[in-house]
């Protein structure tokens, strides 16, 4: 009997094998760093995030990063970083034609180079004169230090004078003595004088009319003199070394003397002096009247030199 045949293994389709969709990478939106990419702001290899200096640092805790930091996955737009770029780059080429304009002459095509500008005068104070050398008005205080009237000046209108009209180059501010109320008048101008020699002038000006105490009663004894002198800053020895120095009296008595030539009467008296005319104001005024006198005698003239007084106002009058 021939044996039974074998069944036949027929051919078995193998199972289809699921199908793979391809990767899709997610899209990176404009101004954003793709995954792994490093930004502009990534820290150089061995560079340690969160140095000393560096905004944002990781080791801030509880601090918010803030945006566009390194790390943060996301950027400032392009068009905003171009923006920026451009404010930058327009502000400093202002800048430099600014300096430009204002150091180098320009040569104009065709003609001649444009002429620099004149060098603006520098504000300055040399002992009792404070302002710019060469102002078209001179503002003259004649005064003593004794006098409560000129006190009241120093404290209400002086200021004004020295901030509107030394300070703006418009006239140079000179104190000139009038020292006529008593022997505590000169030592007083004398201590002005000496502190003047250390370029304190103004600043001892202003402590003694603080310390005024009625005339000739001891506020301007010579302890007093050298206690204000320490206090601004001068030196004792060089100080009282001027106070003893019997030609700086002899200067005050001169420029009294002088003030009395000029037909200076009373303190406070200004004596404004311009191109226009001089102008005398006597006592303490207004700022109002002050700014007339200034106006004219600022204002060219047809006649030079011609003075002119003021209303007589409350002030200390000469014997």
């Amino acid at each position: 009997m021939d044996p039974q045949p074998s069944p036949v293994d027929e051919p078995v389709d193998p199972a289809p094998e699921p199908a793979v969709e391809p990767a899709v990478e997610p899209a990176v939106e404009p101004g954003q760093l793709a995954a792994g990419e490093p930004g502009p702001d990534a820290p150089a290899p061995g560079a340690t995030i969160g140095s000393a200096g560096s905004a944002g640092s990781a080791g801030s805790a509880g601090m918010a990063r803030p945006e566009g930091s390194a790390g943060s996955g996301s950027r400032r737009p392009p068009a905003r970083r171009a923006v920026g770029y451009l404010a930058a780059a327009a502000g400093g080429a202002l800048v430099v034609v600014a300096l430009v304009a204002a150091l180098v002459v320009v040569a104009v095509p065709g003609g001649r180079p444009a002429a620099s500008a004149a060098p603006v005068p520098t504000f300055g104070m040399v002992g009792a004169t404070v302002g710019v050398a060469g102002a078209p008005v001179t503002i003259e205080i004649w005064a003593d230090f004794q006098c409560p009237y000129c006190g009241l000046f120093s404290h209400g209108i002086e200021p004004t004078i020295l901030r509107e009209y030394a300070a703006t180059g418009a006239a140079e501010v000179r104190f000139r003595d009038f020292a006529f109320l008593g022997q505590e008048s000169i030592d007083a101008a004398v201590g002005a004088r000496c502190a003047g020699r250390e370029g304190r002038f103004w600043l001892y000006h202003d402590l003694l009319y603080a310390s005024q105490r009625g005339e000739n009663q001891g506020a301007f004894g010579r302890n007093t003199l050298v206690a204000l002198a320490e206090f601004a800053g001068l030196g004792k020895e060089a100080f009282t070394a001027c106070l003893d120095d019997p030609a700086v009296a002899d200067e005050v008595a001169a420029e009294t003397a002088e003030g009395r030539a000029l037909g200076i009467e009373s303190t406070p008296t200004l004596r404004i002096v311009g191109p226009g005319a001089t102008r005398i104001i006597k006592g303490v005024s207004t700022p109002g009247a002050i700014a007339e006198a200034i106006a004219a005698a600022a204002a060219p003239s047809s006649s030079p030199g011609a003075e002119s007084s003021a209303s007589p106002v409350p002030g200390s009058a000469a014997p």
